[in-house]
């Protein structure tokens, strides 16, 4: 598999059918997901995906419309929990040469402990955090969890405007994360 030699990547956490577990919650979040997916698609990322195996009923399966891959994207399934501890993702961001990774997707920010390498962004407003309620339904809760992961947030408004310039021609030089 080849990738494109990119200093930025975008990983796609989660974006499927049984982890979308309360549409009407995730709605505009999705909306978002797909707009930054076609930003990196557009700017010539890296793009990844990855889910975690969730043990669900196979008829709320699959991947989420308007946020399948395509072939060119590689997708990973990643213990629960531990999606970099996936050897394959890891050499994947590392043959690509991608030294930030933003996130978009639905999980849980223990999902998120990166190798030192990896600086990782999540894409604030593109990204929902489900937390577990005594009852055991995942709702929708805040990504400041996510600093504690070590992962810096970004909101879509900053995420939006680094795009527009970026296309611009406006570089700041290194490609890395802020």
């Amino acid at each position: 598999m080849s990738f494109a030699r990119c200093p930025r990547a975008l990983l796609c956490l989660n974006l499927r059918k049984e982890w979308a577990t309360e549409p009407r919650e995730c709605a505009a979040a999705l909306e978002r997901q797909a707009w930054c997916l076609d930003e990196a698609r557009q700017s010539g990322w890296s793009v990844f995906h990855a889910h975690e195996a969730r043990g669900l009923n196979p008829a709320v399966r699959g991947a989420l419309r308007g946020l399948a891959p395509t072939r060119r994207e590689p997708v990973f399934v990643a213990a629960l929990g531990a999606v970099f501890a996936n050897d394959a993702l890891l050499e994947a961001l590392r043959v690509c040469g991608a030294r930030c990774v933003d996130i978009i997707g639905i999980g849980r920010s223990a999902t998120l402990a990166a190798p030192a390498a990896i600086a990782l962004r999540v894409i604030d407003d593109a990204f929902v955090e489900l937390g577990e309620d005594d009852g055991g339904v995942a709702r929708v809760r805040s990504v400041d969890a996510f600093r504690n992961a070590g992962a810096q947030i970004v909101e879509l408004g900053t995420w939006r405007r680094e795009r527009a310039r970026a296309s611009e021609g406006v570089n700041d030089g290194n490609g890395a994360c802020d």
